[in-house]
């Protein structure tokens, strides 16, 4: 096996790998959401004047569990996408010249690059302006800072904070 054939190889099964990791990642952010709402809706729908410290625990033990879930996943899906970036420069490296990659090239699994020149080409687009800009704007944007997959961790340290209010608020009732 020629070593670019082997690449090539090693980056559709990389690519494969990422692409199922974002399917786990949000299946467990499904599954701890529908298990928070079911905690939450058990407190709205079981009246009394009592705030449970018991569900706040319970609350916050799930949401601790899923931030390190979140956490573990966002980690791994940055560990994913160096393997996509470090197979395609080796591919670049090792194909012959007449079947060199153009210095443009996009693979799977690149983001930022993708994301600054879009904005770029947002930028320069002179129909984007008025009513339509804001609404193409406000529609479709990506934050580096807090991305889908960042929130994923993010996310559970809210609801951390809320059940961690909750039970002050619970404790501060009972005495």
């Amino acid at each position: 096996m020629k070593p670019e054939e082997f690449l090539l190889k090693d980056y559709e099964l990389k690519v494969r790998f990422l692409s199922d990791h974002f399917q786990r990642m949000w299946q467990r952010f499904n599954f701890f959401l529908t298990l928070e709402t079911a905690l939450v809706g058990g407190k709205v729908l079981i009246k009394g004047d009592q705030l449970s410290t018991e569900l706040a625990v319970a609350g916050g033990f799930v949401a601790i569990t899923w931030y390190v879930f979140g956490a573990e996943d966002r980690y791994l899906v940055r560990i994913y996408r160096q393997h996509v970036d470090d197979v395609v420069a080796l591919l670049r490296e090792t194909m012959p010249k007449e079947h060199a990659l153009p210095a443009d090239y996009r693979h799977a699994a690149e983001v930022t690059r993708s994301t600054v020149d879009l904005r770029a080409r947002d930028r320069k687009d002179k129909t984007l302006t008025g009513m339509k800009g804001l609404l193409w704007r406000v529609s479709g944007w990506r934050s580096q800072n807090a991305s889908v997959t960042a929130w994923a961790a993010l996310f559970p340290l809210v609801v951390l904070a809320l059940w961690i209010a909750l039970l002050l608020l619970s404790l501060g009732r009972s005495q």
